[in-house]
C-alpha cells in the first residue's frame, strides 16, 4: 500500500464521527460468510454482508475476467480499491467494484427493500474468503454512506471506517493483506503482498485498536447490565417463594382455628385476610417480571452501540437500581409477616415446612 498524508488525528476524529452517527457493532458471524463461500455462493455471502450493515437490497454479480486491463469494455469505472504491494508490484488479486445509481434510496426507505444493486467481481473471488469478504464490506459500505447521504460518503478512508466500525475489524485485519507465492527455482520462493484499503499499517493498527477498545467499553456496560438483572430475577424468584410460604401458612392457620391467638394476632390475621392484601405484591411480582423480559430481549438483540441503545442500557441500570430497592423493602414486609404466621401454627408443622423448603431450594439449584 502506498503512503498517504492522513495524520492518525484525523484517523481519531473520523472514527468519532463515525461512531458518534452509526453506533458501533458487534463482531460479525465470520463463519456464516465461509460457509456460505466454501459452498460457491457468492450471491448469498454478499447478501448477508449487506444485512449487516442494514442494506436489504438485491445483489447482482456481473463476473470479470481476473486478468482485466483497464482498456477493456467491462473494466471497472472507479479507483474505489487500492491494490499495490510493498513494491509497487502488480500481482493477482481479487477485484470488485459497485456500481451506485444516482437514484439510489435513502437509509430506511422502502424502496431500499430489494433495491437491485449491480457487483463486478472477479472469477477468483473464492479463492481468498477473508480477502473477499473485507473487500465486498469495503463496497458495501460506499453504498450505504450514500444511502445516508453522509458528507463523507466520497470519502475512502471513511469507508474503510465504516465497514469496521460495523463489525468487520476483525475480519479487515487478515482479510486485508493478501500473500501470494511464486517459485523462483526449485528451492525458494517470492511472496507478494497486496494489501485491500486505504489505510496505511500504522492508521489500520491504530485504528483497530481504538475500535476494540470502544467496542468493548460499550459491551462491558451491556454485560454490567445483565449481571444486575441476574441479580434482580433471583431476588424476584425470592420475593415470589416468600408470598408462597405466606399463603401456605395462612392455610396452615385457616385449617387450624381452634388455636388461641393473642389480640395482636388475631388483628393481624383479619388484616391478612382482607380479598386485596397481597395484590400490591402481586402486581409488582407481575410488573417486575414484564421489567425483566424486556430487558433480556433488549440485550439479547443489542448487537450496534449507538447513542440510543447506551442511553437505553444506562437507563435500564437506573431503573434497574431503583426497583431493587423497592423489591427489597417488600421481601423486608413480607418476612416480617412470615415470621409472625409461623408463630401461631404448630412447631410440627412448622418443622415441617422448614423441610419441604430445603428440599424445594435443592430441587431448584
Amino acid at each position: 500500500m502506498t503512503q498517504n498524508s492522513v495524520s492518525l488525528e484525523y484517523i481519531d476524529e473520523a472514527i468519532e464521527s463515525l461512531v458518534s452517527f452509526f453506533g458501533i457493532k458487534e463482531p460479525v458471524p465470520e463463519k456464516q460468510l465461509m460457509q456460505l463461500i466454501n459452498s460457491s455462493n457468492a450471491k448469498g455471502c454478499i447478501k448477508k454482508i449487506a444485512l449487516y450493515l442494514g442494506l436489504p437490497i438485491d445483489v447482482r454479480l456481473i463476473s470479470v475476467s481476473n486478468n482485466y486491463t483497464r482498456s477493456n469494455s467491462n473494466r471497472f469505472q472507479s479507483d474505489s480499491l487500492v491494490t499495490t504491494d510493498s513494491s509497487g508490484k502488480g500481482t493477482q488479486s481479487i477485484t470488485a467494484q459497485v456500481e451506485i445509481p444516482s437514484s439510489f434510496p435513502l437509509f430506511g426507505s422502502a424502496e431500499l427493500h430489494n433495491y437491485p444493486i449491480n457487483m463486478k467481481i472477479s472469477d477468483n473471488c473464492f479463492d481468498y474468503q477473508l480477502t473477499f469478504i473485507t473487500i465486498m464490506s469495503h463496497e458495501l459500505s460506499h453504498i450505504l454512506l450514500r444511502s445516508v447521504l453522509h458528507k463523507e460518503k466520497d470519502n475512502e478512508f471513511y469507508t474503510d471506517l465504516t465497514a469496521m466500525i460495523l463489525g468487520f475489524y476483525e475480519i479487515f485485519k487478515i482479510g486485508r493483506k493478501l500473500e501470494l507465492r511464486t517459485r523462483d527455482n526449485s528451492d525458494s520462493y517470492t511472496i507478494h503482498t497486496t494489501t485491500y484499503g486505504y489505510l496505511t499499517d500504522v492508521q489500520f493498527e491504530y485504528a483497530y485498536t481504538k475500535i476494540r477498545t470502544m467496542l468493548l467499553k460499550s459491551r462491558n456496560a451491556k454485560d454490567y447490565l445483565i449481571s444486575e438483572l441476574a441479580k434482580y430475577s433471583a431476588q424476584l424468584s425470592l420475593v415470589q417463594s416468600i408470598i408462597d410460604e405466606f399463603n401456605t401458612l395462612m392455610n396452615s392457620y385457616d385449617l387450624k382455628q381452634s388455636q388461641t391467638f393473642s389480640k395482636e394476632d388475631s388483628d393481624m390475621i383479619v388484616t391478612f385476610h382482607q380479598p386485596d392484601f397481597l395484590y400490591d405484591y402481586d402486581s409488582i411480582i407481575k410488573s417486575c417480571g414484564k421489567f425483566v423480559e424486556e430487558i433480556r430481549a433488549f440485550c439479547e438483540g443489542c448487537n450496534q452501540y449507538t447513542i440510543e441503545s447506551k442511553k437505553k442500557i444506562q437507563q435500564y441500570r437506573e431503573e434497574l437500581n431503583k426497583r431493587t430497592i423497592i423489591l427489597n423493602n417488600k421481601k423486608l414486609l413480607l418476612e416480617g409477616y412470615v415470621t409472625r404466621l409461623k408463630k401461631c401454627t404448630t412447631l410440627f408443622y412448622r418443622l415441617k415446612l422448614d423441610i419441604h423448603k430445603k428440599i424445594s431450594s435443592k430441587t431448584k439449584s
